[in-house]
């Protein structure tokens, strides 16, 4: 603005200064008429105060239970929004109605007020002629406010408490459930335990193992003692002579008779013939073959006449200890086939054991889910009811916040009244003095 048109603007002020005076008294006196006439309206104000997070309870861990810091106001835009609105709704002035039949629904909801201050406080103010009636219904709101907010809190975990409490007999009954599916699965495999079993049954067939590597070591040993046995019997007589029988030699005894003949023949023909006749020279021939037969026969004068033989005792033994390693062969084949077919039988019942840990772990698992999950229910439905004996309250006031009939305000203030007299009337006197001046400027320059 040009100093020019500011000095104008000033002395046109200055020259009009009585009206400006003249309307700002008249203002002033106007408000103060108003305000001797104007009925007198208490109003009481009450506060609420809404923390930031509400004290929590569990049986888990007491730590979360403790606050992380100072208990301060929401200043979150959703929550003033949310307590305004939930005054405005209704629901507060119906509850206050529900308590106090002597007010008139609509006005409470005519002489209450909500807002939300710079503190974050929820403050009610509450209208009336009689500054006692007005603090008992700004208090009435209040405590329906923090009633209602109560019952809304609560109202989830008094949901959530029933059913927890309708969950829990199911939740035991799938408890013992599967407990019984884990007794009937025992039954059926006939193990009423599945590792001591397993372990026993390793046991066996462990032994089974060894008897049957026994089996095959006493084959081989049997076998090789066998061959021995028969190595020795093929250098061994069977038979052993026990006594002997010997007399003379036949044959000899008979040259020496023959020759004795021969020689008393010889003689008996000497007589008559000479040695060089044919019949001695023959029976001369027939003693030297006579001679020398008997000269070959003497070499073995007594011959066997009876002999008596038996078996040999350590050849019988021998032949014994064959005999029992033919029987000891003979059955291994069986003891084997019999270990080897119980071995079998182990080995099947071992390869189904996996299947049933298998199943038995998911049985297990089942029972575990079921148990945990009972006991979850009755840990919050413990909770749950001690919260809910404890009592929610997401709000706090005191004796300090709520509103006094000593400590009710006026309404209209007359402070207040005069202060927004005198300005309106300032206002209006110095726009009254600029438009005359403007209007005398004008009539000075167009008279006509």
């Amino acid at each position: 603005m040009q100093a020019e048109s500011l000095s104008a603007l000033l002395g046109a002020l200055y020259r009009r200064r009585l009206v400006i005076v003249l309307i700002l008294a008249g203002s002033v006196g106007g408000g103060l008429f108003f305000n001797a006439m104007l009925p007198k309206i208490r109003v009481a104000k009450a506060m609420v105060f809404v923390p930031q997070t509400m004290p929590r309870l569990s049986l888990n861990s007491e730590a979360g239970n403790l606050p992380s810091g100072p208990v301060v106001p929401d200043t979150s835009e959703p929550t003033r929004v949310a307590m305004t609105g939930l005054i405005n709704s209704g629901a507060v002035y119906r509850r206050v109605k529900e308590k106090h039949p002597e007010y008139d629904l609509k006005k409470i909801r005519r002489n209450t007020k909500a807002d939300v201050d710079n503190f974050q406080q929820l403050v009610i103010y509450a209208y009336d002629r009689d500054a006692e009636r007005a603090a008992e219904l700004a208090n009435a709101v209040v405590g329906a406010f923090r009633d209602l907010m109560r019952e809304m809190v609560e109202e989830s975990p008094r949901r959530n408490l029933a059913t927890f409490e309708d969950e829990l007999p199911l939740a035991r009954q799938a408890y013992l459930d599967a407990q019984d599916d884990r007794t009937a699965f025992l039954a059926t495999i006939q193990s009423p335990d599945l590792r001591t079993d397993m372990e026993a049954l390793l046991v066996q067939r462990d032994r089974l193992d060894v008897s049957l590597d026994q089996i095959e070591l006493q084959e081989r040993e049997a076998a090789a003692e066998r061959l021995a046995i028969g190595r020795v019997l093929e250098g061994r007589q069977e038979f052993v002579l026990t006594n002997r029988g010997l007399s003379r030699n036949f044959t000899y005894q008979r040259a020496l008779d023959s020759a004795s003949r021969l020689q008393r023949e010889i003689a008996e023909l000497s007589v008559t013939l000479t040695s060089e006749h044919p019949d001695v020279q023959a029976l001369r021939e027939r003693l030297a073959v006579v001679e020398e037969q008997a000269k070959a026969e003497a070499e073995q004068l007594m011959v066997l006449s009876s002999s008596n033989e038996v078996l040999d005792p350590q050849t019988r033994d021998l032949m014994n200890q064959m005999v029992e390693l033919d029987l000891r062969q003979e059955a291994f084949g069986p003891t084997r086939a019999l270990y080897q077919e119980r071995g079998a039988e182990i080995q099947q019942r071992l390869n189904q054991f996996p299947q049933y840990e298998s199943d038995l772990s998911r049985i297990d698992e089942d029972i575990r889910k079921a148990r945990n999950h009972l006991d979850l229910v009755g840990r919050r439905i413990e909770e749950l009811r001690l919260q809910l004996l404890r009592g929610f309250d997401p709000t706090w006031s005191d004796t300090d916040r709520m509103a006094e009939a000593d400590e009710a305000g006026t309404v209209p203030d007359q402070a207040g009244i005069l202060i927004f007299c005198a300005i309106a009337g300032l206002a209006v006197g110095l726009a009254s003095a600029v438009g005359l001046d403007l209007l005398a400027r004008f009539r000075s320059n167009y008279p006509f």
